[in-house]
């Protein structure tokens, strides 16, 4: 578009003036008298014949009047000047009837012509004023490039796009002008590479008034063989109501992404053939990754029924079913396990999607990872059911103290009575001793009592070996054997020597139950290190059927257990809390299968467990009849789930 001068159109169709077509029929005709007196011996048997050319020249450029009047010269100049006598009019029969039938002839000959051109004239005008509306109708305009001519052509549609007159003069600079400020380099840019032979095809702006439109421009540029620019034929389209609605598209698809991106739940969408195409980030930090999968291979995705703990088969998946069946599925709670090996708990949601005839055309699945609120509601039912236990057993610690009373009575007489063996006096020690932590223990339960006694200096292997004397009876029953092993006497300890004693007593007795006849439970008390300071580390181990991967990390919560019949649930909870509250730890190894099937628990208690603030400030809760309102059980200690080691 580098031309300097234009036209309204395309096309023109001037009209000449009657004097303008006068003088083309007579110049025609003189031309064709001059060529006859030329040529005169050889066009003296045909004189008309010059003449033929004259007339259809006349009435092509000038129209019918102007081929009448080159008929009429035409039969006046063969008469005087090429019919003998020459230069006169001497009309013989003969000539007179030779231009009598050269005048009827041609004159017809002109109004056929005339005709056909009327008509081609008014079949091209039609197809000019079809090519006009459809630019109309389309918004599209073109325009026409001669390069040698430096002309620029437009069509009325091109004006009317660029909002300019029609009939103005354009330049290049013109155009340029109308380009919106921002676009004109990127503009000047496209149409120079196409000068030199790259494609033009470009959608920009344009400032029309006070409007902003887009348009597209397409060209065709034609070139010499040294590469010259000849000139060319482009189009121009207004597709400023398409652009708006990409823009609108464009904004709303990118908040629509914004919203996706945010969204706390998971989103998943599949295409109409069940591949899932998008899972956005919420989906992805939930499962952990993506699969992007077919519906026929969602097996690959694992979960459970939260409620029957069965396996969620492929085609069970609410995006499944809604793909497959068309069926709406609204907050089903599954378990999954994610891609890492996690295990959570989502609320799972499936809807189809259908075009407007109610095909399916693909599924939406929506997930909310609701771990956290479900092991809250849990903890809280535990706790509801710690509060009830704990009322029930204050009542029932209450009704135990009187006839508490009346034993201790009673072995105080028989200590006192000085008839009694020494074994004797021993064993009512023992049972005096055990007694006054029972009532310990009730009172703790009444009174909530804080634990402010001070720590004693104590042997530990004596009170482990006093809690396995104590298990020797119910081993023996059920025909197991109790080994000790590195097995020490002089190691010392300052702490509470009945809380110790508990401890053992819980984990003993669990790894008694859990070994069948015949099977091994070995103890082994041994000095170690603690955070740098001396401890002690005490194990037990059993040779039983081990614990399953999938109950390790509930064996410390309160009212677990797998001793439906007999188990409250609380032996390990309470062994745990108080581990960790003298500032020692407690661990489990565990198998299930091969030569070192079993479990190990190892608990490592510092050799001086003192009155601390924070110990004097917190309940001591040790018994099934106060957990309820002791710390809640944690994790923390479940650090290492290796095979348990065989202790010789």
């Amino acid at each position: 578009m580098s031309g300097n001068a234009a036209r309204g159109t395309l096309t023109r169709n001037p009209r000449y003036s009657l004097a303008v077509r006068c003088g083309v029929a007579a110049f025609a005709t003189l031309c064709s008298l001059t060529f006859s007196l030329l040529l005169r011996p050889t066009t003296y048997q045909t004189p008309y014949l010059p003449f033929y050319a004259a007339v259809l020249v006349a009435v092509l450029i000038g129209g019918f009047e102007a081929g009448l009047l080159a008929t009429l010269l035409s039969a006046i100049f063969v008469h005087y000047f090429l019919l003998p006598p020459y230069n006169s009019f001497a009309p013989t029969l003969t000539s007179t009837l030779q231009g009598v039938y050269f005048c009827i002839t041609f004159s017809v000959i002109c109004w056929l012509i005339q005709r056909r051109k009327v008509q081609a004239d008014s079949e091209i005008k039609g197809r000019m004023d079809d090519l006009r509306r459809a630019q109309t109708v389309a918004t599209t305009g073109s325009w026409r490039l001669d390069a040698r001519g430096n002309e620029l052509l437009w069509s009325d549609e091109s004006y009317k796009i660029f909002g300019i007159p029609l009939g103005t003069p354009l330049t290049y600079e013109t155009f340029l002008a109308a380009v919106h400020p921002d676009d004109r380099q990127f503009v000047e840019t496209r149409w120079q590479a196409a000068m030199k032979g790259a494609s033009y095809d470009i959608e920009h702006r344009i400032v029309v008034g006070n409007r902003e439109k887009w348009v597209r421009e397409t060209a065709e540029l034609e070139f010499d063989a040294t590469g010259q620019l000849l000139g060319g034929f482009g189009a121009v389209q207004d597709i400023t109501n398409r652009k708006n609605v990409e823009l609108a598209l464009q904004a709303s698809e990118s908040r629509l992404r914004t919203v996706l991106d945010t969204l706390p739940v998971g989103v998943w969408l599949t295409d109409k053939e069940g591949v899932i195409v998008f899972a956005n980030p919420a989906a992805q930090r939930i499962w952990a990754g993506a699969l992007y999968i077919p519906v026929d291979q969602h097996w690959q995705f694992k979960g459970w029924w939260y409620d029957t703990k069965k396996p969620v088969a492929a085609d069970e998946w609410a995006l499944s079913r809604a793909l497959m069946n068309g069926e709406t599925a609204l907050n089903e709670l599954v378990e999954i396990e994610c891609f890492d090996g996690q295990h959570k708990i989502i609320y799972n949601s499936g809807v189809p999607i259908r075009d407007q005839d109610g095909r399916i055309i693909g599924a939406l699945a929506i997930n909310e990872d609701v771990t956290s609120r479900k092991k809250a509601e849990e903890a809280l039912i535990r706790t509801e059911k710690l509060a009830s236990a704990g009322r029930l057993a204050a009542t029932i610690a209450h009704e135990i103290r009187n006839p508490l009373e009346t034993i201790r009575g009673v072995i105080y007489l028989l200590q006192t009575s000085g008839n009694l063996p020494g074994s004797a006096t021993d064993m009512l020690g023992i049972l005096d001793e055990e007694s006054q932590r029972i009532d310990d223990i009730v009172r703790n339960t009444l009174t909530l009592h804080r634990e402010s006694r001070v720590a004693t200096e104590f042997n530990i292997f004596k009170d482990v070996e006093l809690v396995l004397e104590w298990h020797r009876g119910k081993a023996a029953k059920n025909r197991v054997t109790i080994k000790k092993s590195r097995w020490g006497r002089d190691t010392t300890i300052v702490g509470y020597p009945g809380e110790i004693r508990q401890v053992v007593t819980n984990l003993v007795g669990n790894a008694i139950d859990a070994v069948e006849p015949g099977g091994t439970v070995a103890v082994r008390v041994r000095q170690t290190r603690l955070g740098g300071e001396p401890a002690v580390r005490i194990t037990i181990a059993d040779n039983g059927c081990g614990v399953p991967a999938s109950l390790r990390f509930k064996l410390f919560e309160p009212f677990f257990t797998t001793k439906e019949e007999f188990g409250t649930g609380l032996g390990l909870w309470v062994t745990k809390q108080l581990v960790d509250h003298w500032g020692g730890r407690i661990r489990m190894r565990t198998s299930t299968q091969g030569p070192q099937r079993g479990t190990t628990f190892s608990a490592v208690v510092p050799s001086r467990i003192s009155d601390s603030a924070e110990r004097l400030e917190k309940p001591y809760l040790v018994s099934a009849a106060q957990v309820y309102i002791g710390p809640r059980a944690t994790h923390s200690g479940l650090k290492s789930l290796e095979p348990p080691k065989k202790i010789e």
